[in-house]
C-alpha cells in the first residue's frame, strides 16, 4: 500500500511538513555533507587478481546524521548496536534508492548500512541506520 500522505494528512499539513523536512536536511549549520554509494550492478570478479568491483550510484547529499538513543537500541530486538546513528536524506537527492548493501562516507568516516526505511507519511526522506566500519 501506498500511504505517503494520501488520506493520513491534509494536502496542507503535508506541504508543511516537507517543507520543514528539505529546510533541515539542507541546513549547512544542522547537517552533515556525505556520500551515499549504492550497487546499480553485480559484483564481478576477476579470478586472476582475486579483485571484486561493481558499479555504484554515488550520491553527494546533506543530511541529518544523529547516535541512535539507548531505548531505539534497546526496542530493536538486537538488530542496533549502541553507537550506530541514524541519517535522514531527502530521497530527491539521490539517484537511486539506498539499500542494506549501500555504504555511506561523511567526512573520514566510512559506514555500512544496517537497516533503510522511507518515510511513509510524506515518501520525502529516507532514514538510513548506519554502523561505523571497524
Amino acid at each position: 500500500m501506498n500511504y505517503h500522505g494520501n488520506g493520513i494528512i491534509d494536502a496542507v499539513m503535508l506541504a508543511a511538513i516537507k517543507r520543514d523536512i528539505a529546510s533541515i536536511t539542507g541546513d549547512a549549520q544542522a547537517s552533515t555533507l556525505c556520500t551515499v554509494s549504492t550497487p546499480i550492478s553485480a559484483a564481478v570478479v576477476d579470478h586472476a587478481s582475486g579483485a571484486i568491483t561493481r558499479s555504484t550510484a554515488d550520491d553527494s547529499v546533506r543530511g541529518l546524521l544523529q547516535v541512535l538513543t539507548a531505548a531505539e537500541v534497546a526496542s530493536s530486538g538486537g538488530l542496533y548496536l549502541t553507537g550506530d546513528q541514524m541519517l535522514r536524506v531527502l530521497a530527491s537527492d539521490l539517484s537511486t534508492a539506498p539499500t542494506p548493501d549501500s555504504t555511506v562516507t561523511a567526512g573520514t568516516d566510512r559506514y555500512n548500512v544496517v537497516s533503510v526505511s522511507q518515510d511513509v507519511i510524506t515518501g520525502t526522506h529516507y532514514l538510513i541506520t548506519l554502523r561505523l566500519r571497524g
